[in-house]
Formats: C-alpha cells, sequence, structure tokens
C-alpha cells in the first residue's frame, strides 16, 4: 500500500506496520545465503580468496542494485516513468549500461585481487566474472523491482531497497559460489 505523501501525516503504527513486515521476512529470506555457502563449504575451504572478496561481491551488486533502483523510484515519484512502453525502455537502457558497468567493475575487482591478495590469477578471474554476473543482475533487479511493486500497488520506496538488497545478496552469494565452481573446479 502507497503510504500518504507527507511523512509526518503518517501515524507511527502505520509506517510499523508498513515497514516491519518486509524487514522480518526478509531477515528469515536472507538464511537462504547460508545454504548456499554450506553447500559450497569444500570449494571456499579449498579458495580462501572467494570468502575474502565475498563481501566486495555483494557489497559491489548492492550498491549497483540500489543505484538503478533509486533512479526509478525517483522517475515513478517524478511522473518520468509511467506505462508498459516506458517501462521496457528503462529496462533495456539499464541493462545495457550493467554490461559496461558490469565490464569496468570486473576489471576494477580484478585487479583488486591480484594486487591486494595471495589469490592465483585463476582465483581472480572467477571473482572478477561473478563481480560482472552480479552487476547485470542486481543492476536488472534495482530496475524491475520498483516498477513490479509500483505496478503491483505497493509502495516501492519503503519496500524496493530492503527487498532488492536480500536478493542481490542471496543472488550474489549462489552466482559467487557457482561461477568460482566452474572456472575453478579444474584446480
Amino acid at each position: 500500500k502507497v503510504l500518504p505523501a507527507n511523512y509526518f501525516d503518517t501515524s507511527f503504527v502505520t509506517l510499523l506496520l508498513q515497514r516491519l513486515p518486509w524487514l522480518a521476512g526478509l531477515l528469515i529470506l536472507q538464511s537462504v545465503s547460508s545454504y548456499i555457502l554450506s553447500g559450497y563449504s569444500s570449494l571456499i575451504e579449498k579458495h580462501l580468496s572467494i570468502a575474502l572478496f565475498l563481501t566486495m561481491l555483494t557489497g559491489t551488486g548492492g550498491n549497483s542494485g540500489n543505484q538503478s533502483s533509486a533512479l526509478v523510484v525517483r522517475g515513478l515519484a517524478v511522473g518520468e516513468m509511467e506505462g508498459g512502453n516506458q517501462a521496457a525502455r528503462v529496462l533495456w537502457r539499464e541493462f545495457r549500461l550493467s554490461l559496461v558497468m558490469g565490464s569496468v567493475l570486473a576489471a576494477i575487482a580484478f585487479l583488486r585481487v591480484v594486487t591486494t591478495s595471495q589469490a592465483s590469477i585463476l582465483d581472480a578471474t572467477a571473482i572478477c566474472s561473478a563481480v560482472f554476473l552480479v552487476v547485470v543482475t542486481a543492476m536488472t533487479l534495482g530496475t524491475a523491482l520498483p516498477l513490479l511493486l509500483n505496478r503491483l500497488h505497493l509502495d516501492p520506496a519503503h519496500s524496493a531497497a530492503p527487498f532488492l538488497s536480500t536478493l542481490v545478496d542471496i543472488a550474489g552469494v549462489l552466482i559467487t559460489c557457482a561461477v568460482c565452481s566452474i572456472i575453478l573446479s579444474s584446480s
């Protein structure tokens, strides 16, 4: 449900009831990450660099997804993004941006991994490949989620960011583990 336009016209209880269920549900949903990590525990034990750079990966995904989300929420709020055609245009544009941003951020991540750790070139390649996919996924979700929530008549301003953060964290962990498993399986 969309909140009244004025924050101070909204009662404390309404704010609590609108926001707390999202946060409580997402707290529980975040547990999925631990199940993913436990499934890849032998890979992580063998390649410690995965664990050392996991927060960089999920943080970069969260930042890039939230950046896209903020632009879309603002666009919705000012009436710039209305209708299905606009949504498709925004999704396509942000997807193309995500490919470029993902590539640049992957290159930076590669340099960071090889210059600041004892990780092998293969580990660095796996991590930077995961960065690319995490950024593309996060920016796509960050664009699509507020558009979807708005279409469902849910307020994207108070639900998109926390929901997006949780989804991107889970996706980031899964993508990182899967990519590293594929690339590092021979080592």
